[in-house]
């Protein structure tokens, strides 16, 4: 029986994620790393709306490897966050979307 990749699976990722235990985390972490790509809005939502540093950063993380457009807006805000770690996971991001926009933001910004 194939492995249904839905919203209900990103849900059960997330809350994994947000476990007090370091095995659940990762093994949310992971559910979602082979299946980013399908879940870039649901990403920004959450990145939006954590709270939690160290689950922020994996969130841009998890966005850096969807490689879509749709998360261009965000790495470019990130950008000028105060918050280096953001700066650099954006960074690493836009590097990823390897689009025409991107390297054109990369290198107006000295990256």
């Amino acid at each position: 029986m194939a492995l249904k990749i839905d919203s209900a699976y990103f849900l059960s990722a997330m809350e994994r994620m947000r476990s007090k235990h370091a095995n659940q985390q990762e093994q949310g972490y992971n559910m979602i790393l082979a299946h980013a790509g399908k879940f870039p809005e649901e990403l920004i939502a959450e990145f939006r709306a954590e709270t939690d540093h160290g689950l922020k950063c994996w969130i841009l993380e998890l966005l850096a490897d969807a490689r879509s457009e749709k998360v261009f807006d965000l790495f470019h805000e990130m950008l000028d966050a105060s918050n280096l770690t953001f700066r650099d996971l954006a960074v690493k991001g836009l590097r990823r979307l390897n689009s025409k926009e991107s390297k054109k933001l990369l290198s107006d910004r000295g990256f």
